[in-house]
């Protein structure tokens, strides 16, 4: 024990470059010489420095090393702060991981709350909020997010600190994305970006998500610009999350860029972009050993190929994913992955088996409330209700007017669109091209961009066809 005290001490005297490249082997040495506040705050920061190389499995173990030897610590106010920060760090890392449902993931950020409750500084408590609302919203309840979303925001308010600020404004976009209320996304969305300063912000990725702040605010600012009827906007976010990517160094960002890009694309129905992402995803996410983009990826990817005529092969890609997925804990955006998975039934013509994964999804949608893809619910139900045998027409046209006034509720004028071709095609085929024509011109005539998109296209080919 003496050596190894010995070799720590003369280590952080006399050769400082290795504490701050290496603090593992520190940690190491004080760890066998018995000196446990020493050789926590050396796994702390090995296990800091290892997230911001998104070296996460390594991070983890280096924490729980420094976990592990807090019995040695006295019960005191000093070792609760001590446990805190190792806590806070550890969730990062295992979101990573393990996926923002994992079991491990709501221990530590649960942990951490039990903790902050001892602790009376208001900058400790915020990424305890912060946690448990991404903890919430990929649990399947985002309205308990949006919840916490609010107290973050008003925290940080309170505080003044505009990373704290842009990290609030970020988990309330997404949550109300998820919640379908994509105007208020936007809004935090903008408001997000307008505070965000890479050189200044990217290193709240090691404390809050393991993403850098900036990517995920274009990405999620795009998912609710898309659906709000502004699909070349959207495209151009996705552009300046891919350009500041480009910026950064920082390998957990980039396997989660492909994700994100490829559900926005998705959204857009841009089946080769689709696929060109999701396929990018997985050596990135092989090498970090990331569970959910692992699991996302062949979601996407089987989408993507079914759409260009790969049902069969599409189908098993998006099964294979589902159960990955599931496997992570997460819960969020379940829905919208069950709808895509019973669009790809409806191309191979299995309308029984694709209603059965609507049901699922409906079931899925009722007990969260997440309801961003709920428009497409209803208008898939539709498109499978024609197939089915016999076609039921009164049955589909109900869906396609459940699908339009859902979208509008929502504001949601890329899904109306999307809806109201779906219901003109219906009425031209039952005789009824004035209906048809009324059901789709008005809202095609509210776009202002957008017209080489696919959802465009199809409605102006609709409009075309009609006498």
């Amino acid at each position: 024990m003496k050596v190894h005290q010995e070799i720590a001490t003369m280590l952080e005297s006399r050769f400082p470059e290795t504490a701050t490249a290496e603090p593992e082997l520190i940690a190491h040495h004080y760890t066998e010489a018995g000196s446990a506040a020493q050789a926590i705050e050396y796994w702390r920061q090995a296990g800091q420095r290892a997230i911001q190389r998104s070296a996460n499995a390594e991070a983890v173990a280096h924490l729980r090393r420094g976990l592990e030897l807090l019995p040695a610590l006295p019960e005191t106010p000093v070792r609760t702060r001590i446990e805190l920060a190792l806590q806070t760090t550890l969730a990062p890392a295992l979101m990573a991981t393990r996926g923002y449902g994992a079991p491990e993931v709501a221990r530590a950020v649960e942990r951490a709350r039990d903790l902050c409750e001892q602790v009376s500084e208001p900058g400790e408590l915020f990424p305890v909020l912060w946690g448990l609302a991404t903890l919430n919203v990929v649990q399947g309840r985002p309205a308990e997010s949006r919840r916490l979303g609010e107290e973050c925001l008003a925290l940080a308010r309170r505080i003044g600190d505009s990373g704290l600020l842009l990290e609030a404004h970020i988990i309330l976009c997404v949550t109300l994305f998820i919640l379908g209320e994509f105007a208020q996304a936007r809004s935090h969305g903008e408001e997000g970006l307008a505070l965000y300063d890479p050189a200044q912000h990217h290193r709240l990725a090691f404390r809050y998500g393991n993403f850098d702040p900036g990517v995920v605010c274009h990405l999620y600012l795009g998912y609710a610009l898309f659906a709000l009827g502004h699909p070349d906007q959207a495209v151009a976010h996705d552009g300046d999350a891919w350009a500041l990517l480009q910026t950064l160094n920082h390998g957990y960002t980039r396997a989660r860029y492909f994700n994100w890009s490829a559900i926005l694309h998705q959204l857009r129905r841009d089946a080769p972009t689709v696929l060109e992402r999701a396929e990018a995803a997985v050596p990135v996410a092989a090498k970090q050993g990331l569970a959910l983009v692992l699991a996302v990826a062949p979601i996407m990817r089987g989408w993507a190929v079914a759409m260009q005529g790969h049902g069969t092969e599409g189908l098993a890609l998006i099964q294979q994913g589902l159960e990955a997925y599931r496997a992570t804990g997460t819960e969020f955006q379940r829905p919208h992955f069950l709808t895509l998975l019973a669009e790809v039934h409806g191309t191979l013509g299995q309308a029984a088996e694709g209603l059965a994964a609507l049901a699922e999804a409906r079931a899925a949608v009722e007990e969260s409330g997440e309801r961003y893809y709920e428009a497409e619910f209803f208008r898939m139900e539709g498109e499978l209700r024609l197939i089915q045998e016999p076609p039921d027409e009164d049955a589909a046209q109900a869906c396609f007017r459940e699908a339009l006034e859902t979208a509008r509720r929502q504001q949601a004028r890329s899904l109306e669109l999307r809806a109201a071709t779906s219901l003109a095609r219906l009425w031209k085929q039952r005789g009824k091209p004035e209906e048809a024509r009324q059901a789709l011109a008005e809202i095609y005539a509210s776009f202002t961009e957008g017209f080489k998109a696919r959802d465009l296209e199809a409605a102006r080919s609709v409009l075309a066809s009609l006498p």
